[in-house]
Parts: structure tokens; sequence; C-alpha cells
């Protein structure tokens, strides 16, 4: 414990001088002592603390091949514990991503995308199924808007604000929801959930214009798909993108 200890010192006194190498040690270390915890409340803060090393490696430019798969499996472990964070849904994405094409498999293919603008008074953004819109009277407070992505109704996006944003829906042949490479520089946050599709069209729209002509909307074949939401703090190039795949 005392040379982890040092070692996660040392990582946070220069964090631009961590190496993968470090980062991979602390993020293993803390996952065998969450798996090897038996209360399971006890799991939560260890699980955490090995997604976040696992995260920064990832980011931090991690290349090896069965690293990455070996984060991609403690990340999918850690989210039947708790809810992973911004930082481990934007890794996780890139983490795929690098996984395809040091396979050889290069870039998730793109099926269709939309573009467009989307007018937020709400201070939230959702994408989903027109079916699922909300109704008058339904709680939209943060655990209202839980729910319903429990329930895939939707995913919920919180804009900070009113105005007016740029925007992409687009659909991949990938299992898991993933950016062009080159996007993920411009990336700052992200958000990841699952939406049933019912009525052959999904959008991208303020919370209260889901069935409104307003938004983006793109065609699909109905079913639940896995959705990546991604936000760039660049307008010039694009606000936010939702990726969806792995219709099931």
């Amino acid at each position: 414990m005392s040379d982890i200890s040092e070692l996660e010192k040392k990582v946070f006194s220069k964090p631009k001088a961590a190496t993968v190498a470090e980062l991979d040690q602390l993020a293993r270390w803390y996952y065998d002592k969450a798996i090897n915890e038996s209360n399971l409340r006890e799991r939560v803060k260890p699980m955490k603390q090995a997604n976040y090393f696992a995260a920064w490696a990832i980011i931090a430019g991690s290349e090896d091949l069965e690293n990455l798969k070996w984060y991609l499996n403690q990340f999918k472990e850690a989210s039947k514990i708790h809810a992973s964070g911004g930082l481990a849904v934007k890794a996780k994405s890139l983490a795929f991503s690098r996984v395809l094409e040091l396979s050889g498999l290069g870039q998730a293919r793109i099926i269709s995308e939309a573009k467009g603008w989307v007018q937020v008074e709400s201070g939230v953004i959702v994408i989903g199924d027109p079916e699922f819109r909300i109704k008058e009277g339904e709680n939209i407070d943060e655990d209202g808007l839980a729910e319903m992505e429990k329930q895939s109704r939707g995913l919920f996006v919180s804009t900070g604000g009113d105005g007016t944003f740029k925007g992409k829906l687009r659909l991949i042949d990938s299992t898991e929801p993933v950016l062009e490479k080159d996007e993920y520089k411009k990336m700052e946050d992200s958000y990841e959930g699952t939406i049933e599709v019912k009525t052959g069209e999904v959008k991208m729209a303020d919370l209260w214009d889901l069935d409104q002509p307003r938004g983006i909307s793109l065609k699909l074949e109905p079913g639940k798909y896995k959705v990546g939401v991604y936000f760039f703090d660049n307008s010039k190039f694009c606000d936010y993108i939702a990726v969806l795949c792995g219709k099931h």
C-alpha cells in the first residue's frame, strides 16, 4: 500500500508528467481492491478510483491493444456498481475507437447522419423518439428525467442555459457509440445511455419540442439503441453530436 500511496502522490503532484504505465498500475491496483472487497457498498470507492485512473491512462495516450480491452472490461464491470461520469464515458468511447483502429478495422462506418440547429428554451436537449414526448404534469426535475432515462424514453442533456446550438444525429455500424478520430481532439464532455425508438424517427430537440417540427430528425429502424452524446466547446465546429448504434 505504501508504494501505491507514493505513486499516487507522485502522479497528482505532477499530473502532466504522469506516464501511461503509472496510471495503468494505479487503475489495476484499485480494480483488484474493488473486486476483492466482499461488501458491495465498500466496492464503490475503489472502483471509482480504478475508473478514474483507467480513463486518465486512455486520455494520456494508451495505445496497447490488450490494455485498452482491459479498460473497456473494467468500465463494464464498474457500470454494474455505479454510474460512470463524463470522463469515463469519454475515455470508453475513445478506447473503443482505438481498439477498432489497432485491430485493423478502421473507423466505424457512418450509416446515416442529419445536422442542423436546436433552439433551447428549457436548458435541456433531449435525444429520443417523438412518441416519448414529455406530457403535461410529468416530473421533469433531475430525478424525474433520470427515471425517464432508465425507461429508455430519451437521453437528457443539460446545456447550462438557453440558446441555439449546432447539432448532429449520427447512426453508425458499431456495437458502441464512437466518434471519428479527429473529433476527439475537440470534445469537452460526454454522456451515454439507451433509447427506444418506436416510430422509426429519433430527434434532437428542446425538452418540450420532441414532437414538434423544430430540432433535428433522423430516420432509422425501430428498436433500442445505445447513444453517446458528445459536447464540443467550439460552436464553429459543432456543439453536440449524438451517436446511435447497436440496435437490439
